[in-house]
């Protein structure tokens, strides 16, 4: 057998064997779960949920970190470059992950080329809601509460998921909606509640308190099937516009090249995670939709939302400024 020959045989049976080894000793030190949002944030919080149950599960501490900027990139970025050996995963959601990358010119990350998709822990309701003292009481009464003016509606920011649905909303329907961004979910809702501004497009997880307060009135359902929080809440599809939906997520990622065997061991633990009954309650009881699948089912909803807001911004022309 020549040298080259056994040379060839050896690197084969390393890459043969480097995958299951390395499941098998993996986690050899804590996990860190990125987040891009800053403590507190409704992403924090699901990630503090899944960390203190995956440390159980792995015997390794299971550590959040937050990279709160840049609509999430930050966070998003830091994994893309991170070792990938299972022990840097990030907590994604459709603006660092789908939006950014539409939106973002120059951005340093490719979602479908730098991550592994782990799997999808919740689906997120998207919500126009409107304060109490705004005329229009459903969607179907917003055309003549804008006869002969506009709508304001605040959102998180620019860019956002919640500013991009809306524009699709707004080119559906030809309502005439203007939008006032605000710099985060928070001033935004404070701005609402104060009457400073009429309407805002918001998560269910943020909105369903004050609704149960009276502070808020729902007007529609913005994703394409009703909210089992709001179930008789109609969505824009039953409200006419059949083509019309936005539905939200969050899930795992880790660094392209994790080892499959990592990746797999990683998507059957939260998915047992999550289908804990304290775990369970906890996350509904803050508005959330628990949703898992595959880590390959999760991968194409990331490449469709990607299509998705890409074509939204061209047809736009939204920038990030």
């Amino acid at each position: 057998m020549s040298c080259l020959f056994r040379s060839i045989v050896c690197v084969g049976v390393f890459v043969m064997v480097a995958g299951p080894c390395a499941a098998q000793s993996w986690p050899a030190k804590p996990v860190r779960i990125m987040v891009g949002f800053a403590a507190g944030a409704s992403t924090d919080q699901l990630a503090r949920v899944v960390a203190a149950k995956l440390a159980e599960r792995l015997g390794q501490p299971v550590i959040v970190e937050n990279r709160a900027g840049a609509g999430g990139t930050l966070a998003v970025n830091e994994v893309a470059k991170a070792a990938p050996d299972g022990h840097t995963l990030v907590l994604g959601e459709p603006g660092g992950m789908a939006v950014a990358p539409a939106m973002m010119k120059g951005l340093a990350y490719d979602p479908r080329r730098d991550f592994a998709s782990v799997g999808q822990l919740i689906s997120i309701t998207f919500l126009l809601v409107a304060n109490p003292s705004f005329p229009a009481k459903r969607f179907a009464e917003l055309k003549a509460a804008g006869a002969g003016k506009t709508l304001p509606y605040g959102s998180a920011g620019t860019g956002t998921v919640q500013h991009l649905a809306m524009e699709m909303l707004k080119k559906s329907s030809g309502l005439p909606f203007e939008h006032v961004p605000y710099k985060g979910g928070a001033p935004a809702l404070n701005d609402l509640l104060g009457g400073q501004i009429p309407l805002l497009v918001i998560t269910a997880a943020t909105i369903v308190p004050h609704v149960k307060a009276g502070k808020v009135h729902p007007l529609v359902t913005l994703n394409a099937a009703r909210s089992k929080f709001f179930p008789e809440l109609p969505t824009v599809r039953e409200s006419g516009y059949p083509d019309y939906a936005v539905d939200g997520w969050q899930g795992l990622f880790a660094p392209a090249g994790t080892p499959g065997e990592i990746v797999a061991r990683l998507n059957a633990e939260v998915r047992t995670i999550m289908a804990l009954p304290d775990v369970v309650q906890t996350l509904v009881n803050a508005g959330n939709e628990i949703v898992t699948g595959t880590p390959e089912a999760f991968a194409a909803r990331v490449r469709e939302d990607i299509e998705r807001w890409s074509r939204v911004v061209r047809e736009t022309g939204i920038t990030a400024n």
